[in-house]
Protein backbone atom coordinates (compact mmCIF):
# COMPACT_ATOMS: atom_id res chain seq x y z
CA UNK A 1 0.00 0.00 0.00
CA UNK A 2 1.33 3.46 -0.93
CA UNK A 3 1.93 6.15 1.65
CA UNK A 4 1.08 9.71 0.60
CA UNK A 5 1.58 13.12 2.20
CA UNK A 6 -0.95 14.68 4.52
CA UNK A 7 -4.37 15.17 3.00
CA UNK A 8 -5.86 18.65 3.25
CA UNK A 9 -9.35 19.94 2.49
CA UNK A 10 -8.61 21.17 -1.04
CA UNK A 11 -7.07 17.88 -2.22
CA UNK A 12 -9.24 15.34 -0.36
CA UNK A 13 -11.43 14.71 -3.42
CA UNK A 14 -8.33 14.06 -5.56
CA UNK A 15 -6.95 11.44 -3.15
CA UNK A 16 -10.32 9.70 -2.68
CA UNK A 17 -11.55 9.74 -6.28
CA UNK A 18 -10.13 6.30 -7.01
CA UNK A 19 -12.82 4.54 -5.00
CA UNK A 20 -14.89 4.31 -8.19
CA UNK A 21 -11.97 4.35 -10.68
CA UNK A 22 -12.64 7.91 -11.86
CA UNK A 23 -9.91 10.55 -11.88
CA UNK A 24 -11.33 13.81 -10.56
CA UNK A 25 -9.42 17.07 -10.85
CA UNK A 26 -10.09 20.63 -9.73
CA UNK A 27 -12.16 22.60 -12.22
CA UNK A 28 -12.71 26.35 -12.38
CA UNK A 29 -16.30 27.25 -13.21
CA UNK A 30 -15.32 30.78 -14.30
CA UNK A 31 -12.49 29.73 -16.66
CA UNK A 32 -14.20 26.47 -17.65
CA UNK A 33 -10.84 24.71 -17.22
CA UNK A 34 -9.23 21.96 -15.17
CA UNK A 35 -6.01 22.65 -13.30
CA UNK A 36 -3.51 20.82 -11.12
CA UNK A 37 -2.43 20.73 -8.31
CA UNK A 38 -5.59 21.28 -6.27
CA UNK A 39 -6.07 24.72 -4.69
CA UNK A 40 -8.82 26.61 -2.90
CA UNK A 41 -9.29 29.02 -5.80
CA UNK A 42 -8.37 28.99 -9.48
CA UNK A 43 -4.69 29.92 -9.95
CA UNK A 44 -5.59 31.80 -13.14
CA UNK A 45 -8.63 33.89 -12.18
CA UNK A 46 -9.24 33.19 -8.45
CA UNK A 47 -12.64 31.76 -9.42
CA UNK A 48 -14.65 29.16 -7.55
CA UNK A 49 -13.31 25.63 -7.73
CA UNK A 50 -15.06 22.28 -7.78
CA UNK A 51 -13.99 18.83 -8.93
CA UNK A 52 -15.03 17.21 -12.21
CA UNK A 53 -14.55 13.75 -13.66
CA UNK A 54 -11.89 13.35 -16.34
CA UNK A 55 -11.60 10.59 -18.91
CA UNK A 56 -8.39 9.44 -17.23
CA UNK A 57 -6.71 8.92 -20.60
CA UNK A 58 -3.77 10.75 -22.10
CA UNK A 59 -0.20 10.53 -23.31
CA UNK A 60 3.20 10.50 -21.68
CA UNK A 61 4.46 14.06 -22.09
CA UNK A 62 7.83 13.46 -20.40
CA UNK A 63 9.27 10.97 -17.92
CA UNK A 64 12.26 9.82 -15.97
CA UNK A 65 13.27 6.40 -14.68
CA UNK A 66 14.16 6.46 -11.01
CA UNK A 67 16.78 3.92 -9.95
CA UNK A 68 17.60 5.36 -6.51
CA UNK A 69 15.45 3.98 -3.71
CA UNK A 70 13.97 7.04 -1.97
CA UNK A 71 10.70 5.44 -0.96
CA UNK A 72 10.85 1.95 0.56
CA UNK A 73 7.31 1.27 -0.71
CA UNK A 74 8.38 1.50 -4.37
CA UNK A 75 10.79 -1.06 -5.75
CA UNK A 76 13.26 0.39 -8.23
CA UNK A 77 13.43 1.08 -11.06
CA UNK A 78 10.15 2.95 -11.55
CA UNK A 79 8.86 5.58 -13.93
CA UNK A 80 7.80 9.06 -12.86
CA UNK A 81 5.93 10.72 -15.72
CA UNK A 82 4.07 13.85 -16.59
CA UNK A 83 0.82 12.78 -18.25
CA UNK A 84 -1.01 15.16 -20.58
CA UNK A 85 -4.68 14.31 -20.24
CA UNK A 86 -6.98 14.19 -23.27
CA UNK A 87 -9.62 16.35 -21.57
CA UNK A 88 -7.81 19.66 -22.11
CA UNK A 89 -4.71 20.81 -23.96
CA UNK A 90 -1.89 21.47 -21.52
CA UNK A 91 -3.55 19.67 -18.58
CA UNK A 92 -0.68 17.67 -17.12
CA UNK A 93 -0.43 15.70 -13.90
CA UNK A 94 2.43 13.65 -12.45
CA UNK A 95 2.14 9.92 -11.92
CA UNK A 96 3.91 6.61 -12.13
CA UNK A 97 3.66 4.50 -15.28
CA UNK A 98 3.02 0.89 -14.28
CA UNK A 99 2.28 -2.35 -16.11
CA UNK A 100 5.32 -2.29 -18.38
CA UNK A 101 9.09 -2.26 -18.20
CA UNK A 102 10.60 1.20 -17.63
CA UNK A 103 12.54 0.85 -20.91
CA UNK A 104 9.23 0.42 -22.78
CA UNK A 105 7.89 3.85 -21.77
CA UNK A 106 8.07 6.39 -24.61
CA UNK A 107 7.10 10.00 -25.14
CA UNK A 108 3.65 9.97 -26.75
CA UNK A 109 2.69 6.57 -25.29
CA UNK A 110 -1.07 6.33 -24.74
CA UNK A 111 -2.01 5.64 -21.11
CA UNK A 112 -5.06 5.19 -18.94
CA UNK A 113 -5.54 5.73 -15.24
CA UNK A 114 -5.74 3.09 -12.54
CA UNK A 115 -5.59 3.49 -8.79
CA UNK A 116 -3.51 1.96 -6.03
CA UNK A 117 -4.69 2.01 -2.41
CA UNK A 118 -2.88 4.43 -0.12
CA UNK A 119 -2.68 5.66 3.44
CA UNK A 120 -1.45 8.84 5.07
CA UNK A 121 -0.97 9.85 8.67
CA UNK A 122 -4.35 11.63 8.40
CA UNK A 123 -6.13 8.63 6.82
CA UNK A 124 -4.42 5.48 8.13
CA UNK A 125 -7.27 3.16 7.09
CA UNK A 126 -6.36 3.04 3.42
CA UNK A 127 -9.40 4.85 2.04
CA UNK A 128 -7.16 6.94 -0.21
CA UNK A 129 -5.95 6.17 -3.72
CA UNK A 130 -2.92 7.13 -5.80
CA UNK A 131 -3.56 7.52 -9.52
CA UNK A 132 -1.10 5.56 -11.66
CA UNK A 133 -1.04 5.15 -15.42
CA UNK A 134 -0.77 2.03 -17.55
CA UNK A 135 -0.08 1.70 -21.29
CA UNK A 136 -3.17 1.31 -23.45
CA UNK A 137 -1.10 0.76 -26.59
CA UNK A 138 2.50 1.20 -27.62
CA UNK A 139 1.96 4.84 -28.62
CA UNK A 140 4.13 6.45 -31.19
CA UNK A 141 6.99 7.34 -28.92
CA UNK A 142 7.53 10.25 -31.25
CA UNK A 143 8.83 13.55 -29.99
CA UNK A 144 7.92 16.38 -32.35
CA UNK A 145 11.29 18.04 -31.65
CA UNK A 146 13.17 14.88 -32.60
CA UNK A 147 14.71 14.33 -29.18
CA UNK A 148 13.96 12.29 -26.11
CA UNK A 149 12.63 14.36 -23.18
CA UNK A 150 13.91 12.03 -20.50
Amino acid sequence: MRNIPSVVDNDYTYWTSGWDDVLRLPFCEACDRWFFPPADTCPQCSGLVGFRDTTGTGTVFTYTVNVQRYNPDLPTPYVIALIELDDQAGLRIPGNVVGCEPDDVKIGMRVGVAFEPATSRDEPNGELFVPVFFPTDSGTGADPDGGDRR
